[in-house]
């Protein structure tokens, strides 16, 4: 009796770490903003092992607004929940604009990468700022800015017309 308890011990312990170990690998970091190039951020969808809230989800639904993916809620929309209506609005958008062979749902490094496309841009200070005005260009716009220094990004968030960092 007493030969099988290290080797149930043994065998608990393995399954526990490998438990935590895959909780810890799974999580994306806390506080962690966009920055420089997008195409490198977390992926955003409704699955435990993304990222599925906080201000860098109201950054990708305050692109929605702008492309009119906001199933018609207006800025309500922009919550920093990604949650089932986020999810069908952004395979929409992919449908529409990046392909069928692209609509997962999910925001990873191409939609991430082809929703990086600004109408103009300048240089004010310590920041680059951009106005993103869509696919196609229409009515609204959003202001977003980099810093020049960090590559950290933040955006007007058209729900509260405050600047708004991206961490998450």
């Amino acid at each position: 009796m007493f030969r099988r308890f290290p080797r149930t011990l043994i065998a608990i312990m393995m399954t526990v770490s490998a438990s935590v170990t895959g909780v810890l690998v799974a999580s994306p970091a806390s506080a962690h903003p966009v920055s420089w190039g997008w195409s490198d951020n977390h992926t955003l969808c409704t699955e435990s092992w993304c990222v599925r809230s906080g201000n860098v989800v109201r950054m990708w639904q305050a692109i929605l607004w702008v492309d009119g993916f906001d199933n018609g809620q207006g800025t309500a929309f922009i919550d920093g929940g990604y949650g089932v209506n986020t999810h069908n609005q952004t395979f929409q958008y992919q449908y529409i604009y990046i392909g069928d062979n692209q609509s997962d749902g999910e925001v990873g490094p191409i939609t991430w990468g082809f929703a990086q496309t600004f109408c103009d841009d300048w240089i004010s200070g310590s920041y680059t700022y951009y106005t993103y005005c869509g696919q196609p260009s229409g009515t609204r716009s959003m202001q977003m800015r980099e810093n020049r220094s960090t590559g950290e990004w933040s955006f007007v968030n058209p729900r509260t017309g405050a600047w708004t960092g991206t961490n998450h």
